[in-house]
């Protein structure tokens, strides 16, 4: 999802996993019984690893621990690595087609109530090119809240319709809320493919 306001843009890399998962921080760093279920010692950020109860035959990037499926997610497979890499194709795009593009922040949306998020980066951006990582529905809204707050310099209206138009014309679905005084006040593109 991209969402385009007069804040920024913002890509929203959406999982919904289940189980326990560590975003950037070592299992055994958040209990040390997590060490004994899984060898972290390989781990190098940025990094994703997900337990859940394990439903089927192993899949490839899973090993099996006690009952429950252990899946890892490295480097470029990380949600972090996979949300920046796609802020960067946009801009990209954006710069081509527009003759310009607003920075793009960056989120990992972990939606499901049936997981418990273990991370160092919670609903705030930082750095400009830490990416922020929530989980649940109050700290997406709050994410959204923080940046609309946030003081920056501010995209124009033309701006956000343009790049809302451009992301239309490559197949994305756009919804539209709030109100400028003639029109949306914010974009949110949904399910769109690398132009």
């Amino acid at each position: 999802h991209v969402r385009i306001t007069t804040a920024g843009a913002l890509i929203v890399e959406h999982k919904r996993w289940r189980g326990t998962i560590f975003d950037g921080i070592r299992p055994s760093a958040a209990s040390a019984s997590y060490k004994n279920l899984i060898d972290d010692s390989r781990l190098d950020p940025p990094f994703a690893v997900q337990i859940a109860p394990r439903s089927g035959p192993l899949r490839g990037g899973e090993e099996e621990a006690g009952g429950l499926a252990v899946r890892t997610h490295l480097g470029p497979k990380s949600p972090r690595k996979q949300v920046r890499a796609q802020a960067v194709h946009l801009s990209k795009h954006l710069d081509e087609q527009l003759g310009g593009a607003p920075w793009i922040d960056t989120c990992v949306f972990y939606s499901s109530s049936d997981a418990t998020i273990f991370t160092e980066t919670r609903t705030g951006t930082g750095p400009e090119d830490q990416t922020a990582v929530v989980a649940g529905e109050r700290e997406f809204l709050d994410l959204l809240a923080l940046r609309e707050r946030t003081k920056r310099e501010r995209l124009d209206r033309d701006l956000v319709e343009r790049t809302a138009a451009l992301l239309h014309t490559g197949g994305a679905k756009i919804d539209s809320f709030g109100a400028f005084s003639h029109g949306p006040a914010a974009l949110l593109a949904s399910q769109i493919d690398p132009p």
